[in-house]
């Protein structure tokens, strides 16, 4: 049989925040869920055999006189065993097609319709649970025997407060293929409830947080707490949460083996009320750049409601000042408009936030800036020259840094446009990616259907 009749019970490889075949992706980095969809031929790969099938198993392809299709179907659809059930597939075209359809049922099965399903969730990649049965649904099922990757916890209006005992904690470690922990509209009374869950799955990589709260204050370190001891996360993203800079949440990030794995953090806010965005986009500088993160090379702060407003300089300068004793090498600032004619001016103030912010603190490692104005509508390139040309910067900023570029996009607009300053100064024009330090990239607003971009990029002088 050829490869390309082969599939594959497993997922597709990448690191997501869901499996694809049950969400799918808004564009923030969070996944909604979606209906049913349609089977495609480009994905038959995703059901490639993934564990050798039983020794005892032995299934012959079909050949003319054998059962009918309609009797295999039923057959097929009570085995027990989600390796025979892979191996019958890979017999034939015809019985490829009929387990197929049953692996891709089963990987849509609902968290608390296991029962109806004889293989016991061996195909379920996501298991969404809702959090005031999140203990029945430990409790009903053998967590050991699940193959999810992804557990979606959301909660209600309702508000309901999740507290694990022990015992339940304890079944959750089981779950030793889960990578992706989403916890949505859930409260808990104590930041160390949050963190044994958090911590209660071996193997977690990515964690994603959406309007949680936790009501604790002052709770201790991480550090030396034996249950966080390997905890690993590689990706944090924090959506619409209002911890403040303050907040015990933060104390996440003092888990000792954090040290060797984070290496992303965002932090989303769809809030329209200024102050509120400001509190969700704050983020505490001394856990964020103190050496037990010292892997961490990416920062995102991502305010999607803050464009064309005075607000957009304030956190560009409340986000930068924090940053100011930290390793960051890049610093990247997207701004985006939707109106017509483009507001420039708005883009414009936030030089003097970046000039202001930068010079007052001790940015050592930066090397890069590059601040970028993205529309929906077409915007006068001379217009910009001319506004950037008038900006006038303070004198450490024109001694530590130089503008390098000015790139408009399409191309048909403007070639690619470099920008040097006279003089027989040397300049660093390392407007490329950085590839030591963190990047901090600050996202204001959005584009509906952008079209018209120009990037600014400025480099730090060399010392002579």
């Amino acid at each position: 049989m050829d490869e390309g009749e082969r599939y594959d019970s497993g997922s597709s490889g990448e690191d997501e925040t869901c499996d694809s075949g049950e969400y799918e992706s808004d564009g923030s980095g969070e996944c909604e869920p979606c209906g049913s969809e349609e089977y495609n031929s480009h994905e038959r790969a995703e059901y490639e055999l993934e564990d050798e099938p039983s020794k005892d198993v032995r299934v012959r392809p079909l050949s003319p006189g054998s059962l009918p299709g309609e009797l295999w179907d039923s057959i097929l659809k009570i085995v027990d065993d989600g390796r025979a059930l892979l191996a019958a597939g890979c017999t034939c075209k015809a019985l490829r097609d009929i387990v197929e359809e049953i692996v891709d049922t089963r990987r849509r099965i609902g968290a608390f319709d296991l029962a109806c399903d004889p293989t016991r969730g061996y195909f379920l990649r996501t298991a969404i649970v809702d959090v005031a049965q999140l203990p029945a649904w430990i409790s009903t099922y053998d967590m050991k025997t699940l193959r999810v990757q992804g557990l979606w916890i959301q909660g209600s209006e309702s508000g309901w407060s999740l507290a694990l005992r022990p015992p339940m904690r304890c079944a959750l470690s089981l779950l030793t293929l889960v990578t992706t922990l989403n916890l949505r509209d859930t409260g808990f009374s104590s930041f160390s409830e949050f963190a044994r869950l958090v911590c209660s799955l071996p193997n977690l990589a990515t964690l994603s947080l959406r309007a949680v709260t936790v009501n604790d204050r002052g709770s201790p370190t991480l550090k030396g707490a034996y249950f966080a001891h390997d905890l690993r996360l590689e990706r944090l993203i924090i959506d619409d949460c209002a911890f403040g800079a303050s907040h015990p949440i933060w104390n996440l990030l003092t888990a000792p083996s954090l040290s060797d794995s984070l290496k992303h953090i965002d932090v989303h806010s769809h809030a329209i009320d200024s102050q509120r965005a400001l509190q969700e986009l704050s983020v505490p500088p001394a856990a964020l750049y103190s050496e037990n993160l010292a892997q961490l090379t990416t920062l995102r702060l991502l305010g999607w409601n803050l464009f064309c407003r005075d607000i957009s300089s304030t956190v560009c300068c409340n986000a930068l000042s924090r940053s100011r004793t930290g390793r960051a090498a890049a610093v990247v600032i997207d701004y985006c408009c939707q109106h017509s004619p483009p507001h420039l001016d708005e883009w414009k103030s936030l030089f003097s936030a970046l000039d202001d912010t930068v010079t007052a603190g001790e940015f050592s490692c930066l090397k890069t800036i590059s601040v970028s104005f993205e529309a929906d509508h077409p915007f006068d390139v001379d217009s910009v020259r001319t506004l950037l040309s008038s900006q006038l910067h303070s004198s450490k900023w024109i001694a530590a840094f130089t503008m390098s570029s000015m790139v408009f996009e399409p191309g048909s607009v403007d070639e690619p446009h470099s920008v040097r300053e006279e003089g027989s100064e040397k300049t660093q024009l390392a407007t490329g990616k950085c590839t030591e330090g963190a990047t901090f990239r600050i996202e204001l607003g959005y584009a509906e259907h952008p079209r018209h971009k120009v990037t600014v990029g400025y480099a730090r002088r060399q010392s002579p």
